[in-house]
């Protein structure tokens, strides 16, 4: 099913020219505060995780979620498209894994001295907040108020790398069980078990996969069935197998870019 045909009553997109990129976000305003809340969910997730906290949170600033690539509605991404080249980007402080991810792909830095970035890796993801927050909030950085970056899991890793590239970006940082590593080995597991469980047969254990509580922020006992609803859907977004085998083949068989 297309990604818009599982959309919720709080979900809206936006397509990010000229990548070709439609991000699935959520967003909800308080016009009588001056703060934003933007959340980064973790692995398997998407900002569903986020649901028990939505409404209470919302009392105090503009929430902001948003799906990263190969999870959640937003749209996949394919090696072999033509907008798969047009990931390029100025080089920020940290910008020796985007070299590197750039040269296992084979990309050159182009004349303007921007870098291509893997669109699963980390790096992208802070990329992917900076646009979002420009799109909902407008180009000025000076008009965006107070901005606290909220990462739980693997979005805990992804918050703090995009503070790291872009002190500027936020006021605040919240992590919630966050995976932080300076070796990040996981890629190793997962890849053994694609090569030797193979690829359709893992696809099908992961959509048996129900999240814990603590991966889904509940503040109860179980799941809500709301919940469980928002995260099967994924399962149910065209290409989210192929999506998510390349998060796994891309994003984590990165090197490391937090400092040791």
């Amino acid at each position: 099913m297309e990604p818009e045909e599982l959309a919720d009553a709080r979900s809206q997109f936006y397509t990010i020219e000229p990548l070709g990129l439609k991000v699935h976000i959520w967003h909800k305003p308080n016009t009588n505060s001056n703060v934003t809340f933007v959340m980064q969910h973790g692995l398997l997730c998407g900002v569903q995780s986020f649901l028990p906290i939505w409404e209470p949170l919302s009392q105090y600033g503009t929430l902001i979620a948003f799906d990263r690539p190969g999870f959640g509605l937003t749209s996949k991404l394919n090696r072999n498209e033509e907008n798969w080249k047009n990931f390029y980007f100025p080089p920020t402080t940290l910008s020796e894994t985007a070299t590197n991810s750039a040269k296992k792909f084979k990309f050159e830095p182009n004349e303007e001295g921007h870098v291509w970035v893997n669109p699963y890796s980390k790096e992208f993801s802070g990329i992917l907040c900076k646009k979002v927050l420009e799109h909902i909030l407008g180009p000025d950085r000076k008009t965006w108020g107070k901005i606290i970056l909220i990462g739980h899991s693997l979005g805990g890793l992804v918050s703090a790398e995009t503070v790291l590239r872009y002190p500027d970006l936020c006021d605040g940082l919240v992590l919630i069980d966050p995976a932080i590593y300076t070796e990040f080995q996981v890629n190793k597991v997962y890849k053994l078990l694609y090569k030797f469980v193979g690829k359709h047969m893992m696809n099908y254990l992961i959509s048996g996969y129900v999240p814990s509580e603590d991966a889904y922020l509940s503040m109860k006992d179980t799941l809500s069935q709301e919940q469980i609803a928002l995260h099967q859907r994924f399962l149910k977004s065209k290409n989210w197998e192929e999506g998510l085998f390349d998060f796994w083949d891309f994003a984590i068989s990165m090197p490391p870019m937090l400092p040791e």
